[in-house]
């Protein structure tokens, strides 16, 4: 048993997946309580990306054996995949409760906090792995993403910098300087270490859209569109490209362009108040006023209530099917059929049988006003 688990092990090490997969589970079938074979088999669900299995495999591990730090350790990098990231930061605490010096917990835990942005305590976590490990590249890069959240640029440069003493080839370390040298103001600078991350890992979607970012403020904006495509051909999803697209687009005129670019945003995450109010402004620029209205509508009320705005602006951009007048000076005007009537009631319909309910009316020629809002649950 313990010659097919090591035999396992060396394949998953070696990258050949569905053989380790394929051992691990001839191991389980053997003795289906091996807690290190089921904790391995969803290691390496969670490598092919199959989280919900990964979560099952690991968290069954654990029941077997909860006194195993690497097994809350990388339940934790499931569930922050999952974006969990609450959970995700208990299953480290009790990594730690375990083994305090587990140095990969602490590390994993500061890089949990920084995104939740409770910058001080990631600090902290930060550090305590650099203790325990001082040339822990992955630490000291997140120490330096934590620096820069604080705005202490010089300090972040000097950690990104001790990383790649250690590391030349970390091309998370070499996107961060670069965004942070950018931040400086050194631009030339920048897009070199977006090329060396580029040249080290292609796949890298934040490295192209940062080096977009870096030509966009270089003023050279068709390189800067190449690289936001390339990032949206990498990632698709990403909203914040598609918006930075949008923006770069705008400035060269091509408003239908930025227009889809900002609606594709909008898809994946309708909260972002900027984009709504970047897309009414590329409507009013192409003479589309109504929808204009709309988008500035969403803005204001996305800053105020995020969640809710989100809401209202799905509806609007994947089902479109509203008919109706808007009423502007007393007097009724056609308009497109993305609007909603005088007065309506939009209804929002989830998986999950929680629905929202907003009833609104268009006042004036300036902006629809929210009469109420409810929440109640299908049978």
């Amino acid at each position: 048993m313990t010659d097919l688990l090591n035999e396992a092990l060396r394949c998953h090490k070696w990258g050949r997946l569905a053989q380790a997969e394929t051992l691990y589970k001839q191991v389980l079938q053997v003795d289906p309580r091996n807690a290190e074979a089921m904790h391995l088999l969803g290691v390496l669900a969670f490598q092919t990306a199959h989280y919900s299995a990964a979560a099952t495999l690991i968290a069954n591990a654990i029941a077997l054996n909860s006194q195993a730090p690497a097994y809350h350790t990388n339940l934790g990098n499931v569930f922050d995949a999952q974006g969990k990231l609450e959970d995700a930061v208990a299953s480290y605490r009790r990594a730690l409760a375990i083994n305090p010096s587990y140095a990969e917990a602490h590390t994993n835990l500061g890089n949990a906090l920084l995104t939740l942005g409770k910058i001080d305590e990631a600090a902290i976590s930060c550090r305590q792995a650099l203790i325990e490990v001082p040339n822990l590249v992955q630490a000291r890069c997140n120490l330096g993403n934590v620096l820069r959240q604080q705005g202490r640029l010089d300090e972040a440069v000097g950690q990104y910098r001790q990383a790649l003493q250690h590391d030349p080839g970390f091309a998370t370390a070499h996107n961060n300087l670069g965004a942070t040298l950018r931040d400086q103001g050194k631009l030339a600078e920048a897009v070199s270490h977006y090329d060396r991350a580029i040249e080290l890992d292609p796949n890298s979607a934040a490295a192209h859209n940062n080096r977009g970012a870096a030509f966009r403020a270089f003023g050279e904006l068709e390189e800067a569109v190449a690289s936001y495509r390339r990032a949206l051909a990498i990632s698709p999803t990403l909203a914040e490209v598609h918006s930075n697209l949008g923006n770069v687009l705008k400035e060269l005129g091509r408003l239908s362009e930025a227009i889809a670019s900002y609606r594709r945003a909008l898809e994946f995450d309708p909260g972002l108040a900027d984009v709504h109010n970047n897309l009414g402004d590329a409507l009013r620029e192409q003479g589309d006023l109504n929808d204009a209205v709309m988008c500035f509508e969403l803005c204001r009320f996305s800053r105020i209530w995020p969640k809710r705005c989100a809401i209202w602006a799905l509806s609007l951009f994947s089902r479109r099917s509203w008919k109706g007048r808007w009423r502007i000076s007393g007097k009724p005007s056609a308009v497109r059929p993305t609007l909603p009537r005088p007065t309506a009631t939009l209804v929002w319909r989830s998986h999950t049988k929680v629905n929202w309910r907003m009833r609104f009316r268009p006042t004036d020629a300036r902006s629809p006003r929210i009469l109420a809002w409810s929440k109640h649950t299908s049978t």
